[in-house]
């Protein structure tokens, strides 16, 4: 009867063992870096509103926002925790909190996810600048080059 012996199995199982341990984290730091582009380029796309100091004009359409609507906007941008979406790592980039421009039906401010989906897609008395799907158009690439670089390195490091 033949006999066989392989070597090297135990340096292979070590290595598979090492990388299923880490993956989730090396997946996670990869999935950050990709929205820390996409996040940066709403923040220039928000930078980039027009201001538009105006209420509702009777003749024509607001194109732009307040100031104080721009700061909060600014101010409340995030990414939200990674969380498993049916077998799919995701991260969020959204608005949260409020702006610093009060008005009777918004006492504490107006909510700043409010006034992004208003600018987004438009209102009856202004002008629609999606500016979010701008910056997604813009950064979609380089966010993907990056998470794949940051996943390479971090790979190349774990396994030397």
């Amino acid at each position: 009867m033949a006999n066989v012996k392989l070597y090297g199995f135990d340096k292979l199982e070590k290595t598979i063992d090492k990388i299923s341990i880490e993956f989730l984290k090396i997946q996670g730091e990869s999935i950050y870096e990709g929205a820390k582009i996409v996040a940066d380029a709403v923040k220039e796309e928000i930078r980039a509103l027009p201001v538009d100091e105006r209420n509702r004009p009777k003749d024509g359409m607001l194109h732009g926002v307040k100031k104080l609507q721009k700061i909060g906007l600014e101010h409340g941008l995030g990414i939200a925790p990674q969380q498993n979406d049916r077998g799919f790592e995701n991260v969020k980039i959204g608005f949260d909190g409020y702006n610093m421009l009060k008005t009777k039906s918004n006492p504490k401010g107006q909510p700043n996810v409010k006034i992004a989906r208003a600018v987004e897609s438009g209102t009856s008395f202004s002008e629609k600048i999606p500016f979010v799907r701008n910056a997604l158009k813009k950064s979609r690439n380089q966010a993907k080059k990056q998470m794949n670089k940051t996943f390479e390195i971090a790979l190349e490091k774990l396994l030397k």
